[in-house]
């Protein structure tokens, strides 16, 4: 979690509200991506070393993929031991809403109101650093952005 808070308010430029927010939403929404007791496969993982606890943790859980900005630090040849895919997430919002709008739909919608935003707001938020799936969601909204 550290690490999102670095990349959005730090990398991506997001205000601090914004990546504090994000954080929250995910423990709050998402509570089954919290993973522990993985630092003792990080030594056996050879993709870039700062991202060895990433890798790590997904192989602890038996995840199929791993939800990444950084695609370039887990490369097909590190991840094809372990049976896992290095996702954008982006590719992965638009493909989780394709086969399921009307849950990613309440989702974004309870999150709006935790936040007391207006949804369209979330979704524009969103757009920040997922352009391609706020797009997608506001078109599908009807919603001219």
């Amino acid at each position: 979690m550290d690490e999102f808070y670095n990349t959005h308010f730090e990398k991506l430029d997001w205000p601090e509200e914004l990546a504090i927010s994000f954080q929250k939403a995910l423990r709050k929404h998402f509570p089954e991506v919290m993973v522990t007791g993985y630092k003792d496969l990080i030594p056996v993982m050879r993709n870039d070393e700062k991202d060895r606890h990433v890798l790590a943790a997904a192989v602890r859980d038996n995840n199929d993929l791993i939800i990444t900005f950084n695609l370039k630090d887990f490369e097909t040849e590190h991840l094809e031991k372990w049976d896992l895919e290095a996702v954008h997430p982006q590719d992965y919002l638009l493909s989780l809403y394709y086969m399921k709008p009307t849950v990613v739909m309440m989702k974004l919608s309870k999150i709006a109101s935790d936040r007391n935003k207006d949804l369209e707001d979330v979704i524009l938020d969103l757009g920040k650093a997922l352009p391609k799936f706020s797009q997608k969601l506001m078109d599908d909204l009807g919603t001219v952005t």
